[in-house]
């Protein structure tokens, strides 16, 4: 498959996992409207303080499970390294802004995805960088700057290792995106 064409499919299957609601699906099961209890914001930290931590841990894993499969099939497809990043970013999107019919309400704002896609590009940098994310977001009490303790970490353990560079630049840009936008829908 030639490789504009791998990218091309990435994308609209990035974007098709990325609609998955499943902090909507959690908070059904538990009779709670997510989008309108708390921050209105369908995602993993909404869910665990409104539907129950055992419920946010489920959501966090089938929204990081987003952004690790789009990963994870554009590079078997043939879209590998910094080419998968696109399949990662529309699944931030479909995250974001589901597909018409799957949600009445927007979704997310990406963290959970994004973590998901770091896994999926280099899942052994991912897993103590997402450690110190997650339990510095229950330290400090605030999403967007636990998850820039993580995105830090994995950017120090990318340069360590010999992660491509432009697979950690891509990486950076988009958790810059993802924490800037979780502060404005905030």
């Amino acid at each position: 498959m030639p490789v504009c064409a791998a990218v091309a499919i990435s994308i609209v299957a990035g974007y098709a996992l990325g609609s998955l609601p499943w902090a909507y699906v959690a908070a059904r099961r538990r009779g709670i409207a997510i989008g309108e209890v708390d921050t209105r914001i369908a995602g993993t930290a909404n869910v665990f303080r409104q539907v129950g931590p055992a419920w946010g841990v489920l959501v966090f894993l089938g929204d990081a499970g987003k952004g690790a499969g789009a990963v994870v099939l554009a590079n078997a497809i043939g879209a590998e390294g910094a080419l998968a990043l696109p399949a990662l970013a529309a699944a931030i999107a479909g995250h974001n802004w589901p597909l018409l019919g799957l949600s009445q309400l927007p979704g997310g704002v990406g963290l959970a995805t994004l973590s998901g896609g770091c896994f999926g590009a280099a899942w052994l940098i991912a897993l103590p960088s997402t450690a110190l994310g997650v339990a510095m977001i229950f330290v400090l009490r605030n999403t967007g700057v636990g998850a820039g303790f993580g995105l830090a970490l994995y950017a120090v353990l990318g340069v360590v290792t010999g992660l491509d560079p432009w697979v950690m630049s891509g990486l950076a840009s988009l958790g810059v995106l993802v924490v800037v936008w979780a502060k404005v829908r905030r």
